[in-house]
C-alpha cells in the first residue's frame, strides 16, 4: 500500500482491499505459472481493485472516482514510477490539477514529441523533394529516349 501511496476511508475498506489484493496476486500467480513465456503479471496500482472496478476503468462506464485515479497516476509518472509516455493529453483548455514536477514532465515530453514530429517532417520533406528529383529524372530519360526513336523511325 505503502508503494502505491494508498490510503482508505475506513480499516474496513483496507481489510477488503487487502483481500482483494490477495485474490489478484494469486491469479497473477497462476497465470504466471501457466504461460511462463508470456507477458510476466506483477502488483501494480490497480492490484487491490475488483474486476468490477477494473472493467469500469476500461470501458468507462458507471461511477468511477477519476480524480482520485488521476492524482495517484500524476504522482507515480512524477516518481518515475510508470513506464511509458501518455499519448494525447486533453485538458479542454483547464488547468489540470497536479504537483509541478508532473508539469515540467508533461513539459519535457511534449517538447521531445515537437522535436520528432519536426524531425518526421524534415524526413517527408526531403522524400518528396527525392521524388520529385526522381521524377523529374525518369520524364527527362523518357523524353531522350523518344527523341532517339524518332530519327531511327523516320530512316526506315
Amino acid at each position: 500500500m505503502k508503494e502505491y501511496d494508498k490510503t482508505y476511508q475506513s480499516e474496513e475498506e483496507k481489510v477488503r482491499r487487502y483481500e482483494i489484493f490477495k485474490k489478484n496476486a494469486i491469479h497473477a500467480d497462476k497465470v504466471n505459472a501457466a504461460f511462463p513465456n508470456g507477458p510476466h503479471h506483477a502488483p501494480n496500482n490497480l492490484g487491490d481493485w475488483t474486476e468490477a472496478e477494473l472493467y469500469s476503468l476500461r470501458s468507462r462506464q458507471g461511477d468511477f472516482p477519476w480524480e482520485t485515479y488521476f492524482r495517484r497516476l500524476s504522482k507515480a509518472y512524477a516518481e518515475g514510477r510508470v513506464d511509458g509516455v501518455p499519448g494525447i493529453v486533453d485538458a479542454h483548455d483547464e488547468e489540470v490539477q497536479c504537483t509541478e514536477a508532473v508539469k515540467q514532465r508533461f513539459k519535457e515530453l511534449t517538447a521531445r514529441k515537437a522535436e520528432r514530429d519536426a524531425r518526421e517532417a524534415e524526413r517527408a520533406a526531403a522524400k518528396s523533394q527525392q521524388d520529385a528529383r526522381e521524377a523529374k529524372q525518369a520524364a527527362t530519360k523518357s523524353q531522350q529516349d523518344t527523341r532517339e526513336a524518332e530519327p531511327a523511325a523516320t530512316k526506315s
